[in-house]
């Protein structure tokens, strides 16, 4: 997260050619050359090797007190971090996923090995942030309150695909797949398609086309077999489309980030 904290005896990637007007946030003010973009980026870098550090330390304390065999450790963010792609810096501008995907690792102890399997089982399902609560209260035997919006990595019936909402700056949204991804502007109304297996940097658009709203969108899919909204899979998950677009709160004049509206795609 900006600013990028690192430990100086630990800075493996160089950042030396970083103006200091981009460490208090006016980047989006300026036009970056190559070189510092690099030198943003290996700041970035060096706090991830920062964090790997500490999280190897927490780690040890785990095994050396004797606990690490019976442990779960799980490690994720809450956002991405963008350098560029789509004409934006840093996050909260876009739902491209340099900003909304992110890392989910979780280390399971040696003697918990039916839960080992429950999650390796799911390794390549969809999830979100929303997945993460459930996820340890059911790993920890609790119950799931029956608000909660997630399901348990844990869980036989996994969702097939989920949605990302962002609502500051402007009012855009997602549905993601395992390997397609769609998402909607609701100022301009014009929705973007990408193939995430071929096209991971979502360049090349798929989907030319406006549509009324964001449950037209979703009708779309279904129609076309994109999703299946229906399916015994989806059944706790899903909710019919109008609830999903009207529980999301827009703001009526959104304050747009400095120069950051993300630059169309081809």
């Amino acid at each position: 997260h900006q600013p990028y904290y690192s430990d100086p005896a630990d800075r493996n990637f160089s950042d030396a050619d970083l103006p200091k007007v981009i460490a208090d946030k006016r980047i989006l003010e300026m036009k970056l050359s190559e070189n510092h973009r690099v030198s943003l980026n290996n700041q970035y870098d060096n706090s991830i090797v920062n964090f790997d550090k500490n999280l190897s330390k927490l780690l040890e304390a785990l095994r050396e007190n004797g606990i690490l065999d019976r442990s779960v450790v799980m490690v994720t963010g809450d956002h991405g971090e963008a350098f560029g792609e789509h004409g934006t810096y840093y996050h909260g501008t876009t739902v491209y996923d340099e900003q909304i995907k992110v890392p989910l690792l979780v280390r399971v102890g040696a003697k918990l090995p039916n839960l080992r399997k429950a999650l390796e089982t799911n390794r390549d399902s969809v999830a979100t942030g929303v997945d993460m609560s459930p996820t340890i209260l059911a790993m920890a035997g609790g119950e799931i309150p029956p608000t909660s919006e997630g399901t348990p990595l844990t869980a036989k019936a996994r969702k097939s695909y989920d949605f990302v909402f962002w609502t500051a700056g402007y009012q855009m949204a997602a549905i993601v797949t395992k390997s397609q991804k769609f998402i909607y502007d609701m100022e301009t109304r014009i929705a973007q398609g990408f193939d995430l297996s071929q096209d991971p940097e979502e360049i090349v658009n798929t989907l030319d086309g406006k549509f009324e709203d964001f449950t037209s969108l979703l009708e779309h899919l279904e129609q076309t077999q994109v999703i299946q909204r229906k399916s015994d899979s989806d059944a706790e998950h899903d909710q019919p489309s109008s609830q999903i677009v009207n529980r999301v709160k827009f703001s009526a004049e959104p304050e747009r980030p400095l120069d950051s509206k993300p630059q169309p795609v081809r």
